[in-house]
């Protein structure tokens, strides 16, 4: 798995989940990157014990203050991307899909996610950035 250009968040104050698959990773850290610089991060690196692995991730996810799902075409295959994603709906996290360039978004996944709520980006920049950042601090409360 692609490492980000930083470490998971390991503290108790909020941080963001995110949810996105391993191929992405290079296009997400664009994203996640000026946003670690605000928010705390969490992310699963694949370094966690595989036995322990599914309990550390249900965990991250319950107590994100809010998950961030990186939308691609290759996320929304991903077993693991999907199953963090339906896991977080079922226990009503607050969730910030946003969907990567060139993304293509079959039928039956707009019946996981409200599509009127994804946020998509075609050019990650400053102003990408700042936007998602309004949205997230919206989401969280912090107006």
């Amino acid at each position: 798995m692609k490492k980000f250009p930083f470490k998971p968040y390991d503290g108790t104050a909020p941080y963001l989940y995110i949810i996105h698959a391993p191929e992405d990773a290079a296009l997400v850290a664009k994203v996640a990157l000026p946003l670690s610089k605000k928010y705390n991060i969490w992310y699963d690196d694949g370094t966690a014990p595989k036995e322990a692995s599914v309990r550390i991730i249900s965990d991250k996810i319950e107590n994100a203050a809010v998950v961030l799902y990186f939308v691609s075409s290759n996320s929304v295959i991903s077993d693991y991307a999907v199953s963090e994603l339906v896991f977080a709906k079922n226990r009503g996290c607050k969730i910030i899909p946003i969907c990567l360039p060139k993304a293509n978004l079959p039928e039956d996944f707009k019946a996981k996610v409200d599509e009127s709520r994804i946020l998509f980006i075609n050019k990650i920049s400053s102003k990408s950035i700042k936007n998602l950042e309004m949205i997230i601090d919206y989401v969280r409360g912090n107006q």
